[in-house]
């Protein structure tokens, strides 16, 4: 029988090289939970800390690429603890990867994972007791954040994007898909934005938001936002969702290009030298307005 007055403390700092390509499997434990790991990298340059003592666990790392060009990460965490279950999972291609991780288990009990990127592919994953929730993303020409929590007790994302209709890219689309399970019921929400390239004031932008998770004893929610500013393209905006509990629903908007009046484009004078004020009045307007859509589900 060891002492008890032999107490255990173990700080490990590991800085993984940046040269090749890394794959990592590992068990971390004490003695109210264990951690489960395996992450893998490509052109991905990673530190990581490790505390255990009898009593946690704890685990942080930081993370960006190198490479100019799509670098990935894949991260699984699998957790178990005195009070349940958790974890999650976090695969991300793209351009400029940059974020980080952390998990505890033992006298704090968590998972998260916080990362950026751009121009890439998302399928992230989390679960609690009672929630799970399911994310994936294709990001054509846009830059995007993402959150991923979760505990015993809870399960949640979220994430924002935007990005301007720029380039050579005379069509885009954007598809992002999340998924909530939640005390037996479920919701299932899809955004598409889709574009065409055309004449306008301006170059067209776009942002979105998705968040989603659930609370053991509370409630579920899932929402899908997005927000456009009219311009250089005609945009076509939609959300689908469908739940156990409702019929499917769908919210739809077409976005016409912001043009510039003809004869404002034949004189070549100017948005103020349009001899029709109230024309002059509805272009301003038109130009400065927002178009958004919202759809949000609770599972109570």
């Amino acid at each position: 029988m060891r002492s008890a007055a032999v107490f255990l403390f173990l700080i490990i700092m590991s800085i993984i090289p940046s040269s090749a390509d890394v794959t990592i499997n590992r068990q971390l434990y004490t003695s109210t939970g264990e951690i489960y790991e395996s992450l893998s990298m490509k052109g991905i340059e990673y530190t990581n800390d490790i505390s255990i003592s009898p009593f946690i666990v704890y685990e942080s790392a930081d993370f960006s690429a190198y490479l100019d060009g799509d670098s990935a990460i894949r991260s699984v965490i699998n957790a178990r603890s005195a009070e349940g279950s958790f974890g999650s999972s976090v695969e991300s291609k793209g351009r400029g990867i940059k974020g980080s991780r952390s998990a505890a288990t033992g006298m704090a009990n968590f998972v998260s994972f916080d990362h950026e990127f751009a121009t890439g592919e998302l399928s992230a994953s989390s679960y609690s007791r009672s929630s799970r929730v399911e994310e994936s993303a294709e990001i054509g020409n846009e830059h995007y954040s993402s959150s991923v929590i979760a505990s015993p007790a809870a399960a949640f994302h979220s994430g924002w994007g935007y990005g301007p209709l720029t380039g050579d890219n005379e069509v885009d689309v954007i598809p992002h898909s999340v998924k909530l399970w939640h005390g037996g019921r479920y919701v299932s929400q899809d955004l598409r934005i889709d574009f065409v390239r055309d004449e306008g004031l301006r170059p067209a932008s776009y942002s979105w938001a998705v968040a989603a998770g659930g609370q053991s004893g509370g409630s579920g929610v899932s929402q899908i936002m997005v927000g456009t500013s009219a311009g250089n393209a005609q945009m076509d905006l939609n959300i689908f969702g469908t739940s156990s509990e409702l019929p499917p629903k769908n919210v739809h908007r077409h976005i016409y290009p912001l043009m510039l009046d003809e004869s404002i484009q034949s004189e070549g004078t100017g948005l103020f030298d349009d001899p029709d004020f109230n024309r002059m009045i509805d272009l301003l307007l038109r130009a400065g307005v927002s178009q958004n859509l919202y759809m949000s589900y609770t599972i109570e």
